[in-house]
């Protein structure tokens, strides 16, 4: 009876012993994957800190580009409008240089008839200035 008293309690002692191997075991185990899922964590929130910074710096390049597109649009209107104006300001300045030619031609015109008319009448006054000392 002693014996198996004693069987049994070495019995209960190894189970006790393998039960707190077991619990040990077991709480190490918890801590290695508390400590894989904290750092699996941190990782995580890492990388989406690191896209989220890389997603901002893309839509400020994005908002730049579009703005400098803005700009570069605005002054290409702008020296649409003016070179449309220039060539408008030439168109005029061409046809103020034709009228200014046309006026000059008529002058000469004019000139040359009144030089022809002042010529005819000087061979006029000669004519009868020498009919009138023959």
């Amino acid at each position: 009876k002693v014996s198996a008293e004693a069987a049994a309690a070495a019995a209960a002692k190894v189970h006790e012993r393998e039960k707190a191997e077991l619990e040990t075991r077991l709480a190490e185990k918890d801590e290695e994957l508390a400590a894989e899922l904290a750092a699996a964590k941190e990782a995580s929130t890492t990388a989406a800190s690191a896209a989220k910074e890389k997603l901002k710096k893309a839509v400020a390049k994005g908002v730049a580009a579009e703005k400098a597109r803005k700009a570069l649009e605005e002054a290409l209107a702008e020296k649409e409008e003016r070179a449309a104006a220039l060539a408008a300001e030439l168109e005029k300045v061409e046809a103020a240089a034709k009228k200014a030619e046309a006026a000059r031609e008529e002058r000469e015109k004019r000139l040359a008839e009144v030089s022809e008319t002042a010529e005819s009448a000087s061979e006029r006054e000669s004519a009868a200035a020498a009919a009138l000392a023959a």
